[in-house]
């Protein structure tokens, strides 16, 4: 009989195939026999098995804020209970200061206002201030009326006066605190209407200040120096007005010469 020569070769592969399976471990269902240099084939993650009873997953678990449960305070929601969030803005605000002074009389009225610090405002009265036997004829001291007219017969005396020719009022108001003054000079006899040219002629002021209502009593007062201030209200309050008035007579005596005497009367306030 001939022998087929692929029979032997069949039977080798058969052998080495037997050998091969019987040779292999048995089927690790739990994977007990897994082995630690195995681990490189997932990707560094660190797994392990509980064997006794439950047979779970016992890797180790990335921490996140500490590792126990119960250390966090509850987000509850409590009626009452405010959230708040706040930003602090400082505010700053300028008040620039303010003065208004109002001089007014029976034939005329000026306003003058300033506005801010350092600030100067000034203004001309609408009129002149006269002293005329006509129009505010002759005063006695206490400055009752002696007459008027063109041509009063009433001598030169001590205690004659002839009287400016309107009283005039003034009002003052500033939102700092402020202080109320008149500044005169005597009268300056003209050059070419005086019979004495340069002479000088005392000016004389009385002044009455409101208070509640009322006009306090008169304060006599005589320019006699150059640029003489008078503080009629030395120290006033924010945020308040003044009313004072005021009334002016120069002397009739017979040491006074006939003439055109003139000058100036300042009614000033200056904030403080």
């Amino acid at each position: 009989m001939k022998k087929h020569p692929f029979f032997p070769l069949l039977m080798i592969c058969l052998f080495v195939l037997s050998t091969s399976v019987f040779a292999a471990d048995p089927w690790d269902s739990l994977f007990e026999y897994y082995g630690l240099e195995d681990e490189s084939q997932l990707d560094g993650l660190d797994i392990s098995w509980d064997l006794d009873s439950t047979h779970k997953n016992v890797a180790k678990m990335p921490v996140i804020y500490g590792d126990d449960p119960l250390a966090y305070t509850p987000d509850v929601y409590t009626p009452g209970e405010t959230e708040r969030a706040s930003i602090t803005l400082q505010a700053v605000a300028y008040i620039p200061t303010y003065i208004r002074l109002e001089l007014s009389g029976n034939s005329g009225k000026r306003t003058v206002r300033t506005f801010g610090p350092i600030q100067l405002g000034s203004e001309n009265f609408d009129n002149d201030l006269i002293f005329d036997n006509e129009i505010g004829g002759f005063v006695n001291e206490s400055w009752n009326s002696l007459g008027h007219g063109e041509a009063m017969e009433i001598a030169p005396g001590s205690e004659t006066y002839i009287q400016a020719s309107d009283y005039l009022k003034a009002e003052v108001f500033s939102n700092n605190k402020y202080k109320y003054e008149v500044q005169a000079s005597p009268l300056v006899a003209d050059i070419e209407q005086s019979a004495n040219p340069g002479a000088t002629l005392n000016l004389d002021m009385a002044y009455s200040i409101s208070s509640s209502g009322s006009y306090s009593e008169w304060t006599d007062v005589t320019f006699e120096q150059e640029n003489q201030a008078v503080p009629i209200a030395p120290e006033n309050s924010a945020l308040t007005t003044l009313s004072v008035m005021h009334r002016f007579r120069v002397p009739y005596t017979d040491s006074v010469a006939a003439g055109k005497y003139t000058g100036t009367i300042y009614f000033k306030v200056y904030s403080l």
